[in-house]
């Protein structure tokens, strides 16, 4: 289920991605921003460091 904020769901797959490695080269070298869903968020971030410097940690209270 995707989280209630606005125009998620509408850039869902395009530039709301969920997997570094399916979708993540394709936004590779741009800011990344990445939506802390539990404890496995801390691991997505290590992986899309790999693509990216410039990323930002939204933790929406978690």
């Amino acid at each position: 289920m995707l989280p209630e904020i606005p125009a998620f769901a509408e850039h869902w797959g395009h530039s709301v991605v969920r997997c570094p490695y399916c979708h993540g080269w394709e936004v590779g070298d741009e800011p990344i921003g990445i939506l802390t869903t539990g404890p496995a968020s801390v691991h997505h971030t290590w992986l899309l460091r790999q693509l990216t410097d410039d990323l930002i940690y939204f933790t929406r209270g978690t």
